[in-house]
């Protein structure tokens, strides 16, 4: 009994003096991976770059784990060690690590050469499970994960029970340990400033994204938030429509008590049609989850991955359209929208201004389409009728012509400046400005000559009056017309965005021919 209590006590003492070996404070840190259930810190101690030292705690009483394998292979394939606390309550407690490997999908065994790992500290309280161990970047062990400058795949776990057995949770990345570039990222948190960010003001739709890597290794990195348990999709594309479109679709599946993510890289030619799949799929998933009714997943993908279908990341303006389905078949969306980006700089206008481009067409379209019609019909075609009653309504009708193409003024004005595009530059914009500039020419030349002080200086002076009379009358044909041309060439440029090979111009100007060649409204 005797020689089994020293035995015993040589085993405490041995084993807290081993736990006390390196401090904390001593360590020189590389690296962190975070996730809201566990945390892990790695770095060298001193001068020696050949062991990484490694601070593992997790937010359970059970075990925790972390494993490093090949990139991208994950469980199959990993080297792991596994960390807990034994159930005693005594106060010699101390936590227990052990070296184990996988090469399947199973529960992975203890290491059978040797267990090339060492403790240092740790502790367990307030719910927290700590291991503090230290291990050789190549301990020559052929079932253990050679550590090198290069990418491998960082493995964390977690278990409710000292007994190592089914993870609760789980999660990956992809990272260089010793310069700690982190190639793939998980919701919880991006590995540096992420460069851009997109949320709709309703919550249905959020997406965040960065970059990682260099040349032909530089990635572009995307986390998506969608209010749906069915899918959901982003696409990059030349504009607001779908046509030419890169699209990647995704959506969140239970199997098996155990979510899973899927998605397919697809694109469109010039037809609006579902999304194909294409040949090349050069999306990768990195990171699934469903919660609450919104569906989480983060995806990367070369820059240029060189697939004729797949859209290169510029620094220029694109287009990001997202859409939403209630089911995982990927069918009709229940909810879309659009914004304009720029994937480098991280520039981002919101497409909610879509529905004043509209208005501001179909005022134009009112005004002169319209109300200018008739107006320009009563001056040439009714002045016979009724006296001076066509003078009048012709005034009218002009007013609110006029009324109603500077609201839309205003309104393309405000359109384009939240959209950050500059103003007058398309041959549409600056044709809208002179007929803007004309219509408050016109009313107020007229207003001039009917000023008693001016009409009477006029009075009896008949060349003026002609020239004066000539200048309205042709000014008035000459602002129908123009507004005429840039309702057509409006219209063209977005039945252009269409794709649909036809001109509505074409239409209007046959309109404007037969006006101009029938008695439209009434004889003289």
């Amino acid at each position: 009994l005797l020689y089994t209590l020293s035995l015993f006590c040589l085993f405490v003492c041995v084993a807290n003096a081993q736990l006390a070996k390196v401090p904390y404070n001593q360590l020189r840190p590389i690296g962190s991976f975070e996730k809201s259930w566990l945390t892990v810190q790695w770095g060298y101690v001193d001068d020696d770059d050949t062991t990484m030292y490694w601070n593992v705690t997790g937010a359970t009483t059970g075990w925790v784990s972390v494993g490093w394998s090949e990139a991208g292979e994950k469980m199959d394939d990993g080297d792991y060690v596994v960390g807990f606390y034994s159930d005693g309550e005594d106060f010699y407690d101390i936590p227990t690590i052990v070296d184990r490997y996988s090469l399947s999908y199973e529960r992975p065994p203890v290491d059978p050469t040797t267990q090339d790992i060492e403790i240092f500290d740790g502790y367990q309280e307030g719910g927290l499970t700590n291991i503090f161990f230290k291990r050789k970047m190549d301990t020559g062990d052929p079932f253990d994960y050679v550590i090198t400058d290069g990418l491998c795949e960082l493995l964390v776990a977690m278990g409710e029970e000292d007994l190592f057995d089914y993870h609760i949770q789980r999660s990956h990345v992809t990272i260089n340990l010793v310069t700690n570039t982190v190639l793939r990222k998980s919701r919880d948190g991006w590995s540096g400033d992420s460069v851009g960010h997109y949320k709709t003001d309703d919550d249905d739709f959020e997406i965040e994204w960065g970059f990682t890597g260099e040349g032909d290794e530089e990635y572009i990195v995307w986390k998506v938030k969608a209010k749906t348990t069915g899918w959901f999709a982003f696409a990059i594309s030349v504009d607001r429509f779908m046509p030419e479109s890169d699209f990647i679709v995704m959506f969140v599946e239970d199997i098996d008590e155990d979510r899973h993510g899927w998605v397919t890289d697809r694109y469109i030619d010039d037809q609006y049609t579902r999304p194909k799949m294409d040949e090349s799929q050069d999306i990768e998933l990195l990171y699934a989850e469903q919660v609450d009714g919104y569906s989480y997943m983060s995806v990367a993908r070369k820059v240029d991955t060189g697939d004729v279908q797949d859209r290169v990341i510029h620094d220029d303006d694109e287009y990001l359209l997202w859409a939403i389905g209630e089911e995982d078949l990927f069918d009709i969306h229940t909810k879309n929208g659009w914004a304009t980006v720029n994937w480098r700089s991280g520039k981002v206008s919101d497409g909610n201004n879509l529905p004043l481009k509209w208005i501001h067409g179909m005022l134009m379209i009112l005004a002169w389409f319209l109300i200018g019609i008739v107006s320009f019909g009563l001056c040439r075609y009714c002045k016979s009728l009724q006296g001076a009653a066509w003078l009048y309504v012709h005034l009218v009708l002009m007013l609110l012509t006029v009324i109603l193409t500077l609201i839309a003024f205003v309104l393309i004005v405000v359109s384009v400046s939240v959209e950050n595009e500059e103003h007058f530059v398309s041959y549409h914009a600056i044709a809208g400005l002179i007929i803007v500039i004309l219509t408050i020419v016109q009313p107020l030349v007229i207003t001039i000559l009917k000023f008693p002080p001016v009409s009477l200086l006029l009075k009896g002076k008949a060349v003026p009056m002609i020239l004066a009379m000539a200048q309205h009358r042709y000014f008035g044909y000459l602002m129908l017309v123009f507004a005429l041309v840039n309702i057509g060439t409006g219209l063209d440029l977005s039945f252009q965005a269409l794709r649909t090979g036809w001109r509505p111009s074409s239409i209007i100007f046959l309109i404007y021919h037969k006006i101009n060649t029938m008695e439209f409204f009434c004889k003289k």
